[in-house]
């Protein structure tokens, strides 16, 4: 029998609520072996306790067993749950609209709930939220088209917005940057394409980018505006009427073989006489009557310096002049302008000069430019070969026909009408005009009072002079002229084009200040070596003024080339013009010299020279300006060691000493003096080295002997001495190094 417990059963929350209402409790009390019921409460008879007059349903119920004994009491009426049946619900079908991947359409699939598994609260609930599925949402109404997804699950960009913008050029960063990949990555595309000298900052063309982004599967779109959209004209000379012109012929050759007397005798003037030193050093420009458009030739220089204005001269020349002297012949800038000449496609005449003089030998001329494939007429070949002398005027007219037929055949034409274009031949700063430029149009018209660009140079033409200084409204094709009204001199070789007006044309220089900005190499970083290279080695460095601006540019490279491992000199500013007090001040805060070519101090810079301890030195003449640079890069050499034998003695006699060994000699050749050096030889194997300390002739000290004397000689540091020992006596001198003579 089951003992029963004793149990407070608890208080309903609400006593005034029905006890039907409440969910009866399926815990049984304990049972009471002594028929008590609730503690506190007397033991009432099973009938009362089951049923009253006033009750209308009973709020307890005894729990007995089969055996009759009471087991528990039954708190609330009501049925008992003993456990829960599952009852299976029809369940209702619902859409759910899966995303297929990219490439697919979407697919509609049903999804229908589980079957019903276990029956405990947590089963169920788990059943529940596994067959919740949300309701699709709407498409917006404003965007119908819906996005594509890749497999991976990100947005697949559209096809137009798949473009890169590359404005002329772009770098490796900001290419990467837009295609929103590492820099490595489009580091290692590059280096793919054959391009492994480039870095994170390097600048890359529109070909490159276009081939890189492709990789990637992007375009690239040029977005750089170019100067035909400012200029708003079409500079393209084959457009419109064309006329026949002059040819362009330039006149080269090696120094003093007489290209300038040769072209004074075609103007009839006399401008080699007025040249410094006699040889050109800049390039004019002239023309000629003759044949049916005249003829315009221009003057190259022939110094070794000079190559670049040659190299001007070929690249805008029709027909080449080589002048060679007849006494002298084929030289090394002979050479260099038959092969820039041959690789430009520009035809050549040879004119052999001199041709007057005792010593000429037109025949040796003419083997000696065989051996460089100028074979003329008169032996099979193809070359116009003409001897003249410029002095005498001998051969003059056959080379002014020779010239013409030439350019007949050439069929030499032009576009007159339109904005003109030309090239710049020189420019300098001249006192009353300010700087002006030598200009040869080779297409349009050029007018005065328009604006004109050049390079990075801009302004409105004040005026135009020809090659005789005669002032012109306007200059066509094939025409030299010397133009002023710009903002600053150019630089040789640039080119000039005309603007619809100045706001255009400070818009075109803006562009292509940024364009070289942009496109400025960037400086590579310098190794260790050539950092202890420049520590160890000294610097000379110039500051430049020259008369033009070709002359400059030529001057600055040649002083350039002079540099060495041991000393470097370093042009820090060329300009053109005259010495400034700012060239004196740049160049004392850089302990700088100043170089003048053609060109002198102004205003105070002399004072302000000599005040600072700034050099100043002026030439006229390219030979004087590199030997004086050579003097000043061998003054900053340190001076050569040099020994120099000056005598021998030879031992006779030992005398020890206190400080050492007095040695008895007899001075066999030269001499031996105070200030020598000993060298001890033996067996004509060096001992010993050191200086004199002591020279004796008896008990007198003397500061030398001459051969055939004996003296007493104490060499420092020599104690081992023998007898037949040979005393070489020499001296150490500094001799200053000096730089190789001009070519």
């Amino acid at each position: 029998m089951i003992k029963p417990t004793r149990r407070r059963p608890k208080r309903p929350r609400n006593e005034g609520q029905d006890s039907s209402a409440r969910p009866p409790d399926s815990r049984a009390a304990a049972p009471n072996t002594k028929g008590e019921g609730a503690p506190g409460e007397r033991a009432r008879p099973d009938a009362e306790r089951t049923s009253g007059p006033t009750s209308a349903a009973p709020s307890r119920a005894v729990v007995r067993d089969e055996s009759g004994a009471i087991v528990g009491v039954q708190r609330r009426s009501g049925p008992r749950i003993v456990g829960f049946q599952p009852v299976p619900s029809p369940g209702r079908k619902r859409e759910v609209i899966v995303t297929a991947p990219a490439g697919r359409k979407r697919e509609v699939v049903v999804a229908t709930p589980p079957e019903p598994g276990p029956t405990g609260r947590a089963s169920r609930q788990k059943q529940r939220e596994s067959a919740r599925v949300m309701p699709q949402k709407r498409p917006h109404k404003r965007r119908q088209r819906t996005k594509e997804r890749s497999a991976s699950g990100t947005a697949e960009m559209r096809p137009e917005k798949k473009v890169i913008r590359v404005d002329g050029t772009i770098t490796t960063r900001d290419l990467a940057q837009q295609l929103g990949k590492k820099s490595g990555e489009v580091l290692r595309a590059l280096w793919r394409l054959g391009l492994r000298d480039r870095t994170i900052n390097s600048a890359i063309e529109l070909e490159v980018a276009t081939l890189v982004a492709e990789e990637f599967g992007y375009a690239a779109r040029d977005v750089a505006v170019h100067e035909r959209d400012i200029l708003g004209a079409e500079e393209d000379a084959e457009t419109g009427e064309l006329r026949g012109r002059a040819p362009i012929v330039c006149v080269m050759g090696h120094v003093d073989h007489g290209k300038t007397t040769l072209l004074d005798r075609v103007r009839e003037t006399e401008l080699a006489r007025r040249e410094a030193g006699g040889i050109t050093q800049g390039i004019v420009a002239y023309r000629v009557a003759a044949g049916a458009h005249g003829l315009v030739f221009l003057d190259t220089p022939g110094h070794a310096a000079f190559t670049a204005m040659r190299s001007r001269g070929v690249d805008v020349t029709d027909i080449v002049v080589l002048v060679v002297a007849a006494d002298d012949g084929v030289m090394p800038t002979t050479v260099e302008i038959i092969e820039r000449a041959r690789a430009s496609g520009v035809p050549i005449v040879v004119a052999i000069n001199k041709v007057d003089l005792p010593g000429a030998n037109p025949g040796r001329v003419k083997q000696e430019l065989m051996a460089h494939r100028l074979v003329g007429e008169e032996f099979g070949g193809d070359t116009l070969i003409v001897e003249l002398s410029a002095k005498t005027g001998v051969g003059i007219d056959a080379l002014l026909e020779t010239l013409a037929l030439q350019a007949e055949l050439m069929e030499l034409r032009a576009r007159v009408d339109g904005p003109a274009t030309g090239v710049v031949l020189d420019a300098q700063i001249d006192r009353g005009l300010g700087p002006v430029a030598t200009v040869l149009i080779t297409a349009g018209t050029l007018r005065r009072g328009q604006v004109v660009v050049v390079a990075e140079r801009s302004g409105k033409v004040r005026a135009l002079h020809d090659d005789r200084g005669v002032e012109r409204e306007e200059v066509g094709p094939s025409t030299p002229a010397l133009l002023s009204g710009l903002d600053g001199p150019p630089a040789a070789g640039d080119r000039l084009v005309v603007a619809v007006d100045e706001r255009a044309a400070r818009q075109l220089v803006e562009l292509r200040a940024s364009q070289r900005e942009r496109v400025a190499p960037t400086r590579a970083p310098r190794t260790l070596a050539d950092t202890l290279r420049r520590a160890r080695a000294k610097i000379l460095t110039v500051v430049l003024r020259a008369d033009t601006g070709g002359a400059a540019e030529a001057l600055a490279h040649a002083l350039r080339e002079l540099s060495r491992d041991e000393v470097t000199l370093e042009v820090i500013a060329a300009g053109v013009g005259a010495i400034t007090p700012g060239d004196v001040a740049l160049a004392a805060v850089s302990d700088a010299r100043i170089l003048g070519f053609n060109t002198r101090p102004i205003g105070t810079a002399r004072r302000d020279a000599a005040r600072e301890g700034v050099v100043i030195h002026c030439v006229d003449i390219i030979h004087d300006a590199l030997d004086w640079a050579r003097g000043e890069l061998a003054g900053q050499l340190e001076p050569v060691r040099r020994e120099q034998v000056v005598g021998e003695a030879e031992v006779r006699a030992l005398f020890p000493v206190q400080g050492g060994v007095v040695a008895g000699c007899r001075v066999l050749k030269g001499e031996v003096t105070r200030r020598s050096r000993i060298r001890v030889l033996r067996g004509g194997a060096q001992i010993y080295e050191g200086p004199i300390e002591s020279l004796r002739v008896h008990k007198d000290d003397v500061a030398r002997v001459r051969a055939g004397s004996e003296c007493g000689v104490l060499v420092g540091g020599a104690r081992e001495l023998e007898l037949g020992d040979i005393f070489q006596a020499y001296e150490v001198e500094l001799v200053r190094q000096t730089f190789p003579p001009a070519p």
